[in-house]
């Protein structure tokens, strides 16, 4: 005997087994997809986190160097003795030389001789400006703490330039104050080197005349766009393109957009990006360091894998579903067979049940008859027992009738007895023979 529908067995177990094959198939290729997106993600932000550390690490560096040339420069006699001359000529001779040497060793491209009042007396790289007063944070700082300063700071050309300030003193005494600086364009190719990543110093308009930045780039032969974002402005970059995504994150708060990490596209390349905060040496906000990383190969290699493991996993997922069925048609014709015994053994137990049920009722209807038999001689016994009782009874009563009459002749008889006596008594005190013999 088959089951009754039993080929709609495979359907109750394969639709739900397939639907779980499937979604587990589908949360371990999601799974794998969000993982090396977030390894890319971590990736970058790695790259974010040592671009601050980093870009740090140059400025100290090159402040380092320059902290030692200008233990050198101050100990220079012959510039000791023009200064205090305050002969500006005899100054530039002895300067320019070491300025130039500086200039093609170590890119530096700023070199000051400034009076103790913030005049500046020298511009040796610049020798049309003088006179003018220095109002700069790091040399009001050299001033207030007369001691060596440095940072960076953002010049009227919208070029951020390291400066190092150091107050110079002669036979003791404070002569005045010698500043050095290096525009910090260079920093940003090796960085790029470093950290394998594109760089953008972005600063805000508000920091800068646009007339100045202009001439600025005129003056070093660069291009640059100040109408390219609302509020901000590339000073330098080693990605001249700026993309739409980039565009638009920028303009928001750097509180909204400093732990931001964003895709963008140019062309067929893809990028991730991020944002770090640029400070000059006051500690005031000037801008962003925009750290651009390509990461096209990596999405492409993330493609390769989903699709290889969808091209395996759907293989692995037919043949899983056929081992399957395979299992589920060998248990249904094991429950073929069980059923088949099972319905085997219910006809026998109804069989027997049925005779069980007939012989119940043949012994019902002899013990009820053997019970009715037994009712009548019940009865019969009942009715007899009551007759012997009854006649018990009348015979009792017959025998205390017969008591009484005993009793009563008795006493009849004694009575007579007495009389007797009594008689023959009177009879005799009358002198009278007795008449009556008394037997005791």
């Amino acid at each position: 005997m088959k089951i009754e529908g039993n080929k709609k067995i495979k359907i109750p177990i394969l639709i739900p087994f397939s639907a779980a094959i499937v979604m587990l198939l589908t949360i371990f290729i999601i799974g794998m997809y969000w993982l090396q997106n977030k390894h890319i993600t971590q990736q970058v932000q790695e790259t974010i986190n040592g671009t601050q550390t980093l870009f740090n690490e140059y400025l100290r560096k090159d402040a380092s160097m320059m902290n030692g040339l200008m233990d050198f420069i101050k100990k220079d006699e012959n510039l000791q003795k023009a200064w205090l001359a305050k002969d500006r000529d005899r100054l530039l001779q002895y300067a320019k030389p070491i300025f130039e040497d500086i200039h093609s060793k170590y890119q530096i491209t700023h070199f000051y001789f400034v009076g103790t009042d913030g005049v500046c007396l020298l511009r040796v790289h610049n020798l049309s400006e003088y006179g003018d007063h220095i109002k700069r944070f790091t040399m009001d700082e050299a001033i207030r703490q007369a001691k060596p300063v440095y940072g960076i700071e953002l010049g009227k050309f919208g070029i951020f330039t390291l400066r190092v300030v150091h107050p110079w003193y002669i036979d003791g005494k404070l002569a005045g104050y010698i500043e050095l600086g290096e525009e910090i364009e260079h920093i940003t190719p090796s960085m790029k080197e470093t950290l394998g990543a594109e760089l953008r110093f972005v600063i805000k308009k508000s920091y800068l005349n646009r007339t100045q930045w202009e001439e600025g780039l005129r003056t070093m032969g660069k291009s640059g766009d100040w109408n390219l974002m609302p509020d901000y402005v590339v000073i330098d970059s080693t990605l001249t393109q700026i993309s739409s995504e980039l565009a638009r994150n920028i303009t928001l708060p750097h509180t909204k957009h400093k732990d931001l990490i964003f895709e963008s596209s140019i062309g067929n390349c893809k990028y991730y990006n991020g944002f770090v905060q640029l400070f000059d040496a006051s500690g005031q906000e000037v801008g962003d360091i925009v750290v651009t990383k390509e990461v096209t190969k990596d999405k492409a290699a993330i493609k390769q894998l989903t699709v290889i493991l969808i091209v395996i996993c759907i293989p692995v997922c037919i043949g899983l579903l056929a081992i399957i069925k395979s299992y589920i048609r060998l248990i249904e014709n094991k429950l073929t067979i069980t059923y088949s015994d099972l319905q085997n053994a219910i006809e026998k137990r109804k069989l027997a049940e049925e005779e069980l049920r007939q012989s119940y009722s043949k012994i019902e209807q002899e013990v009820k008859e053997r019970t009715a038999e037994l009712q009548t001689a019940n009865e019969q016994l009942t009715a007899e027992i009551a007759e012997h009782e009854k006649a018990e009874r009348e015979l009792s009563t017959k025998m205390k009738e017969i008591e009484e009459f005993n009793c009563l002749a008795v006493g009849r008889e004694l009575k007579m007895i007495e009389l007797k006596r009594e008689i023959n008594r009177l009879l005799a005190e009358r002198g009278i023979e007795q008449i009556y013999e008394i037997v005791e």
